[in-house]
């Protein structure tokens, strides 16, 4: 396997073209991705690490075109292994548009057989025998040069994904869960992304937006827009420029003078002197608006009915998931009991039209959910 394989570091077209020639042939490919959250307003992938049964490579992004690399991903024919898949999912699908075909997924497969830990380090130190480095996880992957240790961690991240699988696949198989991993990791391989949107309502969010004043609703609003502006204007994410409970602080205190604003915890020299004049405008702006008042909350009361299906379909999945020694969300998610409790189904026709049953489950535990529905 590639755990003594060649490493590939893949920045020149050239190497590009090499590397991609090589991993066409390969049967199954071990991947993974690293990004750049923790440091812009916008992530973006920044590596995209692929090992083969003899080799590790790591993609530069920000160096190669990856669409050959992405037309191997989208080819059925070809098993991409991750580990907690979804992330990585979302993230290529979201830079390149990609559907990767013929995903499995290393953390489905052991939570489906009742592995305790389920981390990517624990269990490669358990199956594999080899403890894997996890000092480089919150890395600035934009930033480049990229240094020694960060490779190394990249090119880990996938070496042994493969012996990994394989392992894994003879646990699942001894147990006959290969249809039930196989439904999971198509639908994690579905995932979309979710649209990036500011809301300006999102410091309604905060527990103590509901306890405020109306004035300082108002101002909190415009901080939290500010700060975005910011964010957005600088490519730095919005924790980075001033943390929610500052922003509180200075809805509350109303700063009307940087030497004010300074005096308000999480408000250090390095905020006040970078945003400082951004959020004094916003207390301005705030202030000439009013008050804000708190919005009333409609609450829709539960059908009780719904929710004596619901806990009776928790009490049957929580006994299923204790005999099997499993996650009670391995065996179903509590989204789908919901909609299940919800649609209220009498036969097996009406549990088909739930469509977050997958016909898996269903076919598995339909009629037991219809019992636990019908409180038999």
């Amino acid at each position: 396997m590639s755990e003594t394989g060649p490493r590939t570091y893949v920045q020149a077209p050239e190497v590009f073209a090499r590397a991609i020639a090589e991993l066409r042939h390969e049967p199954v490919l071990g991947v993974d991705t690293e990004a750049n959250s923790f440091f812009v307003y916008r992530e973006r992938t920044c590596l995209v690490q692929v090992s083969s049964g003899s080799a590790d490579y790591v993609f530069d992004p920000l160096a190669v075109d990856l669409g050959p690399l992405m037309a191997l991903f989208a080819d059925p024919a070809v098993e991409k292994v991750f580990h907690a898949a979804e992330f990585d999912v979302v993230s290529l699908k979201r830079d390149y548009g990609v559907l990767i075909r013929h995903l499995y997924d290393t953390s489905i497969a052991a939570r489906a057989v009742g592995r305790k830990r389920v981390g990517l380090a624990p269990l490669v130190e358990e199956t594999v025998g080899i403890k894997m480095a996890k000092d480089e996880q919150r890395s600035d992957w934009g930033r480049r040069p990229l240094t020694a240790q960060q490779l190394a961690y990249a090119f880990a991240d996938t070496r042994y994904l493969l012996s990994l699988a394989a392992a894994l696949k003879e646990e699942v198989q001894g147990k006959g869960l290969e249809e039930e991993v196989a439904t999971d990791c198509e639908r994690v391989s579905r995932r979309e992304p979710n649209p990036r949107a500011f809301d300006p309502e999102a410091f309604e969010k905060l527990p103590a937006a509901r306890k405020m004043d109306p004035v300082s609703r108002q101002i909190l609003r415009e901080l939290f827009i500010a700060r975005d502006a910011r964010g957005r204007e600088l490519d730095k994410p919005v924790f980075r420029i001033a943390g929610d409970q500052a922003l509180v602080e200075a809805a509350l205190r109303k700063p009307a003078s940087k030497a004010e604003l300074f005096a308000i915890p999480g408000m250090t020299p390095v905020v006040v002197s970078r945003h400082g004049e951004s959020f004094l405008e916003a207390v301005r702006l705030a202030m000439g608006k009013g008050p804000l008042p708190a919005r009333k909350r409609s609450f829709a009361q539960p059908d009780p009915r719904e929710e004596e299906r619901y806990e009776r379909l928790r009490a049957w999945r929580r006994a299923v998931a204790e005999e099997r020694g499993v996650e009670v969300d391995v065996i179903a998610g509590n989204a789908t009991l919901r909609a299940i409790a919800r649609a209220n189904p009498k036969e097996a026709g009406a549990l088909a039209q739930v469509e977050e049953l997958d016909p898996y489950r269903r076919t598995k535990y339909g009629e037991a959910m219809l019992g636990a529905v019908a409180g038999a």
